[in-house]
């Protein structure tokens, strides 16, 4: 996962059709009110409505980002707004060498279309003895539909003033 930034250069179709390469990894996508896991074959990007791209991660995860702020960038096909935001509080630093970005796609109004990350088999490998690790990983996940309130707020406070 050290090339993702380098993939959001892509247009969003070949982001799309790339998936399927990244393996180990697992794609969300969001139906009504609730979260529903799926394959890369069958997740729903909506192409066409996705305005922003955001990816929140550690700065160990992507050793290309030297500055420590969100970044902003646009490709120069879709005009798709890319944004990293480095949050060392995602998850603890214990957990790095397994987590990777998780990637929220937003229409022009903020709205929520998809999520992609790999959370859902790594809360499968947590082992028993560890209930907080789970809850840590847990508070990454959509609830029905919106990201974790406090977080998806400056997020979209941080692209108003971009």
């Amino acid at each position: 996962m050290k090339t993702l930034i380098h993939d959001f250069s892509m247009s969003l179709e070949e982001f799309y059709n790339n998936l399927p390469v990244l393996q180990g990894h697992y794609y969300a996508k969001i139906e009504k009110e609730n979260q529903d896991y799926c394959t890369s074959s069958n997740i729903d990007f909506n192409q066409s409505k996705t305005k922003y791209i955001i990816a929140f991660a550690y700065r160990f995860c992507i050793d290309s980002i030297v500055n420590l702020n969100a970044l902003k960038c646009f490709d120069k096909n879709s005009n798709i707004v890319v944004k990293v935001i480095i949050n060392e509080d995602i998850i603890k630093n214990k957990f790095t060498n397994i987590a990777t970005p998780i990637l929220v796609g937003l229409d022009e109004n903020y709205s929520v279309l998809w999520q992609w990350n790999r959370t859902p088999k790594f809360i499968e490998n947590i082992e028993n003895n560890s209930p907080q690790q789970e809850v840590i990983v847990k508070k990454m996940l959509y609830r029905k539909g919106v990201y974790i309130k406090n977080t998806f707020e400056e997020l979209v406070d941080l692209i108003s003033k971009n």
